[in-house]
């Protein structure tokens, strides 16, 4: 009947849509195999180390930031990148993508986040973890044996989680700071990825304090402080969050800084 010939023309010009809608998305996907190459001489370009790209199929665990958790990492030898790009529906936008996540890895090294050394100040912040440790532990009661000082660092606090993910955001920032003001040329792009993510994130709302503060500084690390949800009675507790987030981005800012803010 002329009702079915319409119903089974409509039912295909959906069909349709959504196979021409999936054969874009696949057409702006870059996979990693193609542009690792070219990712790990920019990365060498920027660091001036022989720096090996991988994919994050190789990783148990990821890094934590805006780059998001199941993207992006390094352990100062590598750089790991998610195994394909589709973020949007351009191919050239997507490997930028790439290019921002090469150029931020690559940052934690270039601008020192490895560096880290157990009591020595910071340009900004005196160091305090000698005393911590005094504090936090005697040799009786210590129950770990570090084997770097980072590691010794996040021993001192009884939540290595909360102090991980704080860290890692402070960090971040210091070194997307660095980035914008070394590398003009990626700040567009930076800016742009950066209130693309913002716009993905979680409910702050459906978030215990912790983990609020936490989404908080890495929404302003963003640059979205318009996105900031908090209550108002603890509004001096994240204000002085966000105030140490202006410490770290001094042109002289070091991981030490990031540590003791």
């Amino acid at each position: 009947s002329d009702g079915n010939a319409e119903g089974a023309e409509a039912f295909f010009r959906l069909e349709s849509t959504r196979a021409e809608e999936l054969l874009a998305a696949l057409s702006a996907r870059i996979e990693l195999p193609r542009v690792g190459q070219i990712l790990r001489l920019y990365a060498k370009a920027l660091t001036g180390q022989d720096i090996a790209v991988r994919s994050t199929e190789d990783l148990v665990d990821s890094g934590i930031g805006w780059v998001t958790e199941s993207t992006a990492t390094t352990e100062g030898t590598a750089i790991y990148l998610p195994p394909f790009v589709s973020t949007f529906e351009d191919r050239d936008e997507n490997f930028l993508v790439y290019k921002i996540f090469t150029t931020h890895q690559s940052g934690r090294i270039e601008f020192g986040s490895f560096d880290f050394a157990f009591g020595v100040d910071g340009a900004h912040t005196t160091a305090s973890v000698d005393g911590r440790e005094q504090q936090a532990q005697t040799a009786a009661d210590r129950e770990s044996n570090p084997v770097t000082p980072m590691e010794r660092y996040f021993d001192l606090f009884s939540d290595r989680a909360l102090i991980a993910g704080l860290f890692t955001v402070v960090e971040d920032t210091r070194v997307d700071a660095f980035i914008s003001r070394e590398y003009g040329g990626i700040r567009a792009a930076l800016r742009r990825l950066q209130a693309y993510e913002a716009g993905r994130r979680p409910d702050i709302r459906e978030m215990g304090l912790r983990q609020a503060f936490i989404e908080n500084l890495l929404r302003a690390s963003l640059n979205r402080p318009e996105t900031i949800l908090w209550p108002a009675p603890l509004e001096q507790l994240l204000g002085e969050g966000l105030a140490a987030l202006k410490v770290i981005e001094q042109p002289d800012a070091t991981v030490q800084d990031s540590a003791e803010v």
